[in-house]
């Protein structure tokens, strides 16, 4: 076996040529999105940070890629470049990449140590899920390589753990919600049933004029809620429409794409834009016609969604793939933390950085999280303690 070594891609273009190896790389790695794939991290750069610098770590051994760390350069507060995931709240894109069949401890020794090298005294990486192996596994590297780091939760997703929690067992989970939902539910199908009822339309398109088609429909229920109205949907900015049209493109080359949608009347009433990998049922986007509100749409399409996820032998998870709020709590059976991960790469600055991030910004940051939630209505998850205030930061080496 020989020695791990570092690659790096400079630029998007060096990315995508080198994309069979990535996506090798990407299929074989734990839990990662499809947005973890060379060509959606390609088309996350062109279209949210075309002029940005970016650097892939690679470390190759044996002739295959077994570890790999995508990052752009971001200005933080207008003051401070650093090294960051592709991600924003329009889409994620980009993760660690681990074989975990490797030689764990000396591929991320190489690529620990390449952080050294890199140009920005910092790497500020949010949306982590740091609870994972690899990223458990990164974090230990970073200590023995001697690098500083402070960990903190951001926000919890929630799940439904439809086989290893459940057991496909639908009634034992509706018996698992409080009183109030099931008493929801029923009155919000009784409401749909008197004017018509409603029906669940779930798509998996194949040709490239039925994907442009159904997205656009779907994207139109998203455009009809509050969202159009504030120009914060997908339809109003015609660059985002864009992307995911792009995006859909090619998780529907790779079978990944499911448009689920309610339908009144054989009009389309609450949309899901759902991505289907390795089991697991992801709803990055969602939307609803508010001239349809006394329906609850979205909760109805999501009761429907996760029933027809119960009798599929090629789903065991439902990942509601955002903040955890009141409308996912209801239906969560667990959660798991996002987190914010930032690394010194061991120049004096960095080290600096990290001391005012970890002793001036963290405190100063928590008192307003903590004056902002006394005013807010708290979000109970009734399988966790998901509101609870987020937990000390945990310091590294």
């Amino acid at each position: 076996m020989s020695a791990p070594h570092v690659i790096r891609y400079e630029s998007p273009g060096a990315l995508r040529a080198s994309a069979e190896q990535w996506d090798d790389l990407w299929q074989r790695s734990e839990g990662v999105l499809p947005t973890g794939s060379a060509a959606l991290i390609v088309d996350w750069l062109e279209q949210f940070a075309p002029q940005a610098n970016f650097v892939a770590l690679v470390v190759e051994q044996d002739g295959q890629l077994v570890a790999a760390l995508p990052l752009l350069e971001r200005r933080l507060a207008r003051l401070v470049s650093v090294g960051s995931l592709p991600s924003n709240d329009w889409c994620w894109a980009g993760d660690l990449l681990l074989d975990l069949t490797c030689d764990v401890s000396r591929a991320l020794a190489a690529l620990t140590e390449e952080v050294r090298r890199l140009p920005w005294p910092l790497l500020w990486m949010d949306a982590i899920p740091l609870e994972d192996t690899r990223w458990q596994q990164f974090l230990a590297a970073l200590y023995v390589e001697g690098l500083g780091y402070v960990q903190n939760e951001r926000f919890r997703i929630g799940r439904v753990g439809i086989v290893e929690q459940l057991d496909r067992n639908w009634k034992a989970y509706e018996e698992a919600w409080t009183g109030n939902h099931r008493r929801h539910m029923r009155k919000a199908f009784r409401r749909a049933e008197e004017t018509g009822g409603v029906e669940l339309d779930i798509r998996r398109p194949h040709s490239a004029q039925e994907l442009e088609s159904l997205l656009r429909e779907g994207f139109e229920v998203e455009h009809r809620s509050w969202k159009g109205s504030q120009g914060s949907s997908v339809l109003a900015n015609p660059k985002m429409w864009s992307f995911y049209l792009r995006q859909a493109t090619q998780l529907a080359q790779w079978g990944n794409l499911e448009l689920a949608y309610l339908r009144h009347h054989e009009k389309a009433i609450a949309f899901e834009y759902g991505w289907s990998v390795q089991g697991v049922y992801f709803t990055p986007k969602a939307g609803f016609d508010h001239e349809f509100a006394q329906f609850t749409p979205g909760q109805l399409l999501r009761y429907l969604v996760l029933k027809d996820a119960f009798t599929r032998a090629d789903r065991w998870a439902v990942d509601f793939l955002g903040p955890l709020c009141e409308a996912t709590a209801r239906w969560a059976t667990q959660t798991y933390p996002v987190s914010r991960l930032v690394v010194e790469s061991g120049k004096p600055r960095g080290k600096g950085l990290l001391w005012a991030y970890r002793n001036v910004v963290g405190p100063v940051r928590k008192l307003r999280r903590w004056k902002h939630e006394r005013q807010q209505f708290k979000i109970v998850d009734i399988h966790s303690k998901s509101d609870a205030p987020l937990p000390a930061e945990t310091v590294g080496a």
